[in-house]
């Protein structure tokens, strides 16, 4: 592994990425649109949609699907060569010592290019964990939905009475206290309705508990179930379910980049940031880095948690990186003021710049 690029790589940009984001793009946006129709028709054909079994899967699914529907737009822009302004570059331009000037200590290769396959096993590590945790949520979910009926068929039947009707003002959801005996004692517990049945404080009721929980409580007509459970294990069983591609995808992309540096190896480099449009800022900078030969790049973000917007200010402060890759699968390693070693930066080559007469 040499100081510089292999004189045969051809650094370009190949766009396959945009059809991705715009397939990604198309899909949250009809993923939007139908369970914006489904949560609608919902609230048209029943007072009462909540407590649908398909009601908070409907809810999540429209809040977040927006959201990547709007980054994965944004992403198509930049693929297809938006976001070229007509802002100058901004961050100091230093000259490029030659090489070997580096300090000790500044910049191991060998030990930058371990780092970058330290990330691949950090990604999939990420999928582990994301299986883990959809694993655990199916399980909980399929738990949760069943212990109902199980109830219902081997719970304890005692007559109870109900103490208390509530009724939650926002939301409509009519709950009910109620009291009955568990061997010599009496205990109280909290049973959400469903079934649009009218209660009043006296009421005799039957109530079913678990002998091993008697905590555990229905009635025949209530299966009382736990709805906040039940959204709390649907919403983490979406986000991993989200992740696990995701990270698979980071996994593959950082392997990629690993074997793109190994095989062209480190080079120093000045940057300049070009900041993105007002509140974009986060998603869209570029990166114009020029090397000792006089030969240049415009670098745009890939899609990774290490953003360039999080080393703004040590980019701008140094005005010095080392590049490594080709084409989508570049990195650059940036020297932080704040905390010790490097942070790498996923990037993708947007533009070659020509080599400056005389560089």
């Amino acid at each position: 592994m040499g100081p510089g690029f292999d004189g045969g790589v051809q650094v370009r940009d190949d766009g396959h990425g945009g059809v991705a984001y715009a397939v990604a793009c198309g899909a949250a946006s009809l993923l939007f649109v139908v369970s914006a129709t489904v949560t609608a028709a919902g609230f048209i054909v029943s007072d009462r949609p909540w407590e649908r079994d398909w009601f908070p899967l409907a809810i999540v699914v429209t809040v977040v699907s927006p959201f990547c529907a709007v980054i994965a737009g944004v992403l198509v822009w930049r693929s297809g060569g938006g976001g070229e302004f007509a802002a100058a570059a901004t961050g100091s331009v230093v000259r490029i010592p030659p090489a070997g000037a580096d300090p000790p200590g500044v910049f191991d290769p060998g030990a930058e290019l371990r780092r970058v396959r330290m990330m691949t096993w950090r990604a999939l590590g990420f999928v582990v964990l994301s299986c883990a945790i959809l694993l655990a949520a199916l399980w909980c979910l399929a738990a949760l939905v069943r212990a109902p009926s199980r109830l219902l068929e081997t719970g304890q039947r005692v007559p109870g009475s109900v103490l208390e009707v509530e009724k939650h003002r926002g939301t409509g959801v009519v709950a009910i206290q109620v009291r009955y005996p568990v061997g010599d004692t009496t205990r109280v517990a909290r049973i959400a309705t469903q079934g649009g049945r009218s209660y009043s404080a006296g009421q005799p009721v039957t109530v079913i508990y678990d002998p091993g929980n008697p905590g555990h409580v229905r009635t025949p007509g209530e299966p009382n179930e736990e709805w906040v459970v039940i959204g709390l294990c649907t919403a983490a069983g979406l986000v991993a379910l989200l992740s696990v591609p995701a990270s698979l995808a980071a996994a593959t992309g950082w392997w990629r980049r690993y074997r793109a540096v190994r095989r062209t190896g480190w080079r120093a480099a000045a940057v300049a940031v070009r900041p993105g449009p007002p509140l974009l800022t986060w998603l869209a900078p570029d990166l114009h880095v020029r090397f000792r030969d006089g030969g240049g790049m415009v670098l745009g973000a890939a899609v990774s948690t290490h953003q360039i917007s999080r080393v703004d200010r040590d980019l701008r402060r140094d005005g010095r990186v080392w590049v490594g890759g080709t084409g989508r699968h570049v990195v650059v390693m940036v020297r932080r003021e704040a905390l010790p070693g490097l942070y790498v930066l996923p990037v993708r080559v947007r533009r070659e710049e020509p080599r400056r007469p005389g560089g």
